[in-house]
């Protein structure tokens, strides 16, 4: 079994930055646009009403009849969070005679005060590196530009970032296999460090990419170290359904089971344990985390509640029957500026593994910095409008050539923010409420982002 610090969007944040490419800008959004941004526009139309009703009644489809949706009544901007439910809303119509079903039967969200920031996209600050390595490490910082690899004793998830950048298959890769510690290369560099965070030997990757993004990750060469228990030399996370229904399987261990005896060592509530990756990604990371944006327990508004635990294994733990010598201790905790929950984040992102003594190790891709707060509770357009914008926006911009089934099938939206760039000052963007609708033929082949503030197209990802 192989430890795991989750390196969140590392595979599509890649495919961004390698090739020197942002997402697609969206005009009017920028902070200095001569036009209104979108927080603007709803600011000047508070009080008036449905914004946009009387361009928003209904659409025509490719094959010339019309299409308006139906909904179980007037709903919200905000409609209340279900899963696979009875459908909030229901259309169907054609895109170049393929049939196209929208029922949207889940819809998942994580607030409800929608919030709009200014944002600046991170450059290229060679002391920002030293200044984090000072931190975190110290005097005891050592810069590594040979050969690392599993084999040697080094960090699987430091060789795996390495490895990713460099090129290397992840998926043929073997434990034997090194790869180079220290790279410049045009498009991107990853410096690699070695040192002691809280007394505990550490290694750390730092990656600049694009020329803007960083990606970070940190991670005890001994795992059970940072717990005092330096026989385990394995972490791994485990999905805790805190309604019991735990039914993971190691071996043939349900894990939760054969270690109900062993609670959670780490005992500091969940305020606690988020103020410690507050504080510490602000003295060492320099980054200043919105609250919102971190989420220890999930799922509550489904009820499903979880949250992400910590087992420490020893070498005999996988082949006893019930885990003999592992350890709980700590918790995974989600930081995400965009709310994507299991999805791509195109803004901040990451995940750090904290326990009752503070973080012990972490892996995050950092874009921007917050500018300013635009507004703490942003109005949004009624989803039965947006609902409508969306379906004038499949008609108009979807690329029909991605549907390799039949039919279209749209029937989960989640609630997000975008990063939306202006175009007179490319370095910066403001964050935006958003809609992303999933869309399935033959499987999920893309994803339907569309503004909700006004309804307005930001873009389609197709897989």
């Amino acid at each position: 079994m192989k430890r795991k610090l989750v390196i969140l969007g590392l595979g599509l944040a890649l495919c961004l930055s390698a090739c020197g490419s942002q997402p697609e800008t969206v005009t009017d959004y920028g902070g200095t646009s001569t036009q209104k941004t979108s927080v603007e526009r709803s600011s000047d139309t508070a009080g008036e009403g449905e914004t946009g009703a009387d361009t928003q009644d209904g659409t025509e489809d490719t094959e010339g009849t019309t299409s308006a949706g139906t909904s179980q009544g007037k709903l919200p901007a905000l409609p209340p969070v279900q899963l696979d439910g009875e459908p909030i809303w229901e259309s169907t119509f054609a895109l170049d005679k393929k049939p196209v079903n929208i029922s949207i039967k889940s819809l998942l969200r994580d607030t409800d005060k929608p919030h709009s920031y200014q944002l600046k996209m991170l450059t290229d600050d060679p002391e920002y590196e030293k200044e984090t390595v000072k931190r975190i490490f110290g005097d005891s910082a050592k810069e590594l530009h040979g050969e690392i690899s599993e084999a040697n004793g080094d960090v699987p998830e430091v060789v795996d970032m390495c490895m990713a950048y460099s090129g290397m298959d992840l998926n043929q890769k073997r434990e034997t296999d090194a790869v180079s510690a220290w790279v410049d290369e045009k498009d991107y560099t990853y410096h690699t460090y070695e040192g002691y965070f809280n007394d505990v030997e550490c290694q750390m990757v730092i990656v600049l990419a694009g020329g803007y993004m960083r990606q970070i990750i940190m991670s005890p060469k001994n795992p059970g170290d940072a717990i005092g228990a330096p026989e385990c030399k394995e972490y791994y996370s485990i999905q805790n359904h805190l309604n019991g229904e735990n039914y993971e399987i190691w071996g043939k261990a349900i894990v939760l089971n054969v270690m109900s005896d062993r609670p959670n060592r780490t005992v500091s509530s969940d305020e606690e344990l988020l103020t410690k990756v507050k504080t510490f990604a602000k003295d060492m990371l320099q980054v200043d985390i919105d609250p919102e944006d971190l989420k220890l327990t999930k799922g509550e508004e489904t009820g499903n509640a979880t949250k992400q635990e910590i087992v420490f294994l020893t070498e005999d733990s996988e082949s006893s029957a019930t885990l003999e010598g592992a350890i709980r201790d700590g918790y995974f905790v989600e930081y995400d500026m965009g709310h994507a929950g299991s999805g791509y984040s195109m803004c901040n992102n990451g995940m750090f593994a904290v326990t009752d003594k503070g973080v012990m190790g972490f892996s995050v891709t950092l874009e921007f910095e917050i500018e300013s707060v635009l507004a703490d509770n942003v109005e949004l357009l009624p989803f039965d409008k947006v609902m409508d914008a969306f379906q004038r926006g499949l008609q108009e911009n979807f690329d029909t050539s991605k549907i390799n089934g039949s039919k279209l099938d749209i029937n989960t939206v989640d609630f997000l923010y975008y990063p939306a760039y202006s175009d007179e000052k490319p370095n910066e963007a403001t964050l935006v409420p958003a809609w992303r609708f999933h869309a399935t033929s033959n499987g999920e082949i893309g994803e339907v982002y569309i503004n909700a503030i006004d309804g307005s197209w930001i873009m389609a990802l197709y897989k």
